[in-house]
């Protein structure tokens, strides 16, 4: 079972207070807590992926439909 957070009080959390919340959810019985991703969380990861080459740059011409 996994518990999902969400809501204003979520939104109003830095990633330090999600990750808390998160590995408490296993106190609950459960076995992870997530919260909905969001720019906080963007913005945290940014940091660790930035100079990543994980991507390849598409074109619209690139898509077929």
């Amino acid at each position: 079972m996994v518990i999902e957070f969400g809501g204003l009080v979520v939104d109003a959390m830095d990633m330090e207070q999600r990750m808390t919340l998160s590995n408490m959810a296993v106190e609950a019985g459960t076995t992870s807590g997530i919260c909905l991703p969001d720019k906080t969380t963007v913005d945290y990861l940014w940091a660790f992926i930035k100079d990543e080459k994980f991507f390849i740059p598409a074109k619209s011409t690139d898509i077929k439909g």
